[in-house]
């Protein structure tokens, strides 16, 4: 098993002979059930070589960002998919998740009965006139108390809504790649600066001064996409499924009445 950081940057590349290339047709690896996509084609020799992609955004090659425990990387092929390779992956999350998904089991632990009774109507009702059928409006009830209580706070929530502060990486015109994330970027773009040594050099590396068009430079920007504001999106969600399905059975109940 491959033990790993949730931060790493990953880049995967996949090396086979062009004779059974030929045999069992381009590769596919998939991280769990995400693809992973082979965007450099090269050869070598009798070696068919592939790359995974290269991206301007740190982030996007952080593949188990915010996951942690087991996974599984499966390498197989277009015309044979028997002939796979797994391999496993020990993903270590960092210490501020690794708290939270504590605090998001002892909180699911603590209510397992409400969030069963959110997520699975136990009650139902059905297109016909059997008087075995009756609807419980308990879960109905819920919702309308809680769409009640959002309506009367939206201010509140409009001005105090739970985020995080992320660092993020643009392109400019003016700055410096001080950061770790921006001096990485410029590490891999080194094809995208040239050696200067006049006015216009804006990165020093090695007392040597290099010219870049447009400078990696770290944001500070605001991140709603909180545990809090994703139980209110999913409760929302399943509302709004759970009330369209009890208005077309009221309409089902209509007709058949």
């Amino acid at each position: 098993m491959i033990e790993i950081k949730e931060t790493d940057r990953l880049f995967f590349v996949v090396k086979i002979k062009r004779n059974i290339l030929d045999e069992v047709g381009y590769p596919i690896l998939l991280l769990g059930d995400i693809p992973v996509v082979f965007d450099d084609e090269d050869y070598i020799d009798n070696d068919a070589i592939f790359k995974s992609q290269k991206s301007e955004d740190i982030n996007q090659l952080r593949y188990f960002y915010n996951f942690f425990g087991e996974s599984e990387a499966k390498l197989s092929f277009q015309k044979d998919d028997e002939k796979s390779i797994k391999l496993k992956f020990n993903i270590l999350a960092r210490k501020e998740n690794a708290i939270l998904a504590k605090q998001m089991l002892d909180y699911l632990t603590d209510r397992i009965d409400d969030a069963i009774f959110i997520c699975f109507s136990r009650s139902s009702i059905h297109g016909t006139s059997s008087d075995r059928e009756n609807f419980n409006f308990n879960k109905f009830n819920l919702i309308e108390k809680v769409v009640d209580f959002l309506r009367e706070n939206i201010c509140l929530f409009v001005r105090e809504n739970k985020h995080t502060w992320q660092t993020d990486i643009i392109l400019s015109k003016v700055g410096q790649p001080t950061g770790a994330d921006s001096v990485y970027w410029v590490l891999s773009n080194l094809d995208k600066i040239t050696l200067n040594n006049g006015d216009n050099v804006n990165v020093f590396y090695n007392n040597r001064g290099y010219s870049l068009s447009l400078i990696p430079k770290e944001i500070i920007k605001k991140q709603t996409d909180t545990y809090e504001n994703r139980v209110i999106k999913s409760f929302l969600y399943h509302a709004e499924d759970f009330l369209n399905k009890l208005k077309n059975n009221i309409l089902i109940l209509i007709v058949v009445f």
